[in-house]
């Protein structure tokens, strides 16, 4: 059978490195595309392909069970996760608008939480020990409780109630 011994099939040839007791690492190698298909009782189903330039395309859900190491990754579609950690000195999410601007970046960097609009390159919120700061007009609508405010510069109110209370 193939695998018990070294088999040529066409241009595949399969090696099997046996242990002993049988267990141990089978090999298939090929001067062209590798690609494994299932025979369903309809139809036969492309499950793997190995192209000669290295890449390996599958055509359905990838189920990895335990750690996985994967290097620059690129996800098309959507990405369920339960928990996302960006660990780094700086880390980092970008947000690259395909078809408008603004571009946005939200990062943290010596405990300092920014987010930052990458094409006027400015920070539109900024958390940090001190405090919260927007740099830039906000924006509030509706009821606002705002306790021990300082205003500095001009002020417009517009309808409603105002009261003043001179500050001694």
């Amino acid at each position: 059978g193939i695998g018990q011994t070294n088999d040529y099939i066409g241009t595949l040839y399969v090696r099997r490195s046996a242990l002993g007791d049988n267990r141990g690492t089978t090999y298939l190698e090929a001067k062209d595309d590798i690609i494994i298909n299932t025979n369903a009782a309809t139809s036969t189903k492309t499950v793997l392909t190995a192209g000669t330039d290295g890449n390996i395309s599958i055509n359905n859900d990838l189920d990895v069970d335990g750690h996985t190491n994967l290097d620059n990754v690129s996800i098309a579609g959507v990405t369920t996760t339960s928990r996302l950690d960006i660990n780094s000195t700086t880390p980092i999410i970008e947000f690259l608008e395909s078809d408008g601007n603004p571009d946005y970046r939200i990062y943290t960097e010596g405990g300092t939480f920014v987010i930052r609009d990458q094409s006027s390159i400015a920070n539109r919120l900024v958390i940090n020990s001190t405090g919260v700061s927007v740099p830039n007009d906000l924006d509030v609508d509706g009821h606002t409780n705002l306790d021990n405010v300082n205003v500095v510069g001009i002020t417009t109110i517009g309808q409603g109630n105002f009261s003043y209370t001179p500050h001694n």
